[in-house]
């Protein structure tokens, strides 16, 4: 399965979920003044890995799965968990300090957990 562009994550959450902010049924969280900043803070992670400038940051060519994104490859040396660092790093300068969470904090909780049942 290929990544997601910037574009297919965000078409993703215009699939008629119920989304209520300060009192007010929200018709697409995408356009929202308010929400739309959180979404296109989500989004520079998948703008990353088609940035040339930031894609071999972003993704790495996993042998199984082809085209993966970092934040869900497992390490298997100290040079991928420098370049995971790096990737964090570098997407919280891109957005202005606030990490995106969707990816970079949940991929770090993953990663401790074994790849293969023991």
């Amino acid at each position: 399965m290929a990544l997601k562009t910037a574009e297919q994550y965000k078409e993703s959450l215009r699939d008629g979920r119920v989304v209520y902010y300060k009192g007010e049924k929200i018709k697409d969280v995408t356009t929202h003044p308010d929400l739309q900043v959180c979404v296109n803070t989500m989004a520079i992670d998948y703008e990353m890995a088609e940035d040339p400038k930031y894609r071999d940051l972003a993704v790495v060519e996993d042998p199984e799965f082809g085209p993966t994104s970092r934040y869900y490859y497992t390490p298997k040396n100290s040079e991928d968990l420098l370049k995971a660092h790096e990737l964090i790093i570098t997407s919280t300068t891109l957005s202005d300090g606030y990490i995106p969470l969707a990816h970079d904090i949940g991929a770090d909780a993953l990663m401790p957990l074994p790849s293969r049942p023991t």
